[in-house]
Formats: structure tokens, sequence, C-alpha cells
């Protein structure tokens, strides 16, 4: 059997943020997020085979995984520190999963210049027994 924790990271998340700023809608896919902001999107970036730890028969052992965050705002003042703080909870949350975060950066956001968008990236090591360990 695969082994998978993107359900438990993204509800992990979710209530993480939905208990400090209850307006945020958050997804867990692509979608069109003009009418929906401020918001969150959570997509799993990565599951792969950690082969480090992987036996002579090819058992996994471990995966790789890492999740692609993105922020998005539109207020008309203070967007920049909104994303800011809500980055600063999913900070959390992910950090008290056992996740490095690898990237944590503004983006330019082309299809329209007014929304502020954040993106940060974490990744991590995850044992079958779903024990999570930073790299």
């Amino acid at each position: 059997m695969a082994l998978s924790i993107e359900n438990e990271v993204i509800d992990t998340v979710t209530k993480a943020i939905r208990a400090v700023y209850s307006t945020v809608k958050i997804y867990d896919d692509y979608p069109d997020i003009t009418d929906t902001l401020p918001c969150v999107t959570i997509n799993q970036a990565e599951d792969s085979t950690y082969q480090p730890s992987m036996t002579s028969g090819n058992t996994e052992n471990h995966i790789l995984v890492a999740f692609d965050i993105n922020i998005y705002t539109n207020k008309s003042e203070g967007k920049k520190q909104e994303a800011k703080a809500i980055a600063n909870t999913i900070k959390t949350s992910m950090s008290g999963m056992g996740f490095i975060r690898t990237f944590n950066s503004p983006l330019p956001n082309p299809n329209d210049i007014s929304i502020y968008r954040r993106n940060m990236k974490y990744s991590a090591v995850v044992s079958n027994d779903k024990h999570t360990y930073s790299m």
C-alpha cells in the first residue's frame, strides 16, 4: 500500500489558518482565485521514494514529500502584511509537522498585478508509520 500524508497535511494547515483567519478560502487545487480573496492553495508537489532507505527487495520505507503553498490577497492597503501573517501561521503549522521550508518569497501574479502572491515550499521525509523527518 502506498504511503500518503497529503490529506493530513492539508487538514492540519487548513485548521491552523481557519483558527486565526476564518474568512480565508483554502483550496487543494488551482482554482480561479479572482473572486475568493484572500485565499491559500496547498498542493502536494512531490511524492517520491526516498531511495536511501529502500531495502534490497525494493521495499519503500520512506517517501520524500513536498508541498507548494500560495497565498493570494488583494487588500487595497496592507496586502503584503496580510500575506506575511498568513504565511507565519502556515510556517508554524508545517514546522510543527516536521517540514522544512525550502522557499518563501513574493512572486509576480501576471494574470492580475493588483493581487499580491506569496509562494512557500516545504519538504520532509516521511516513514511508513508517518513519522516526519526534516531534511
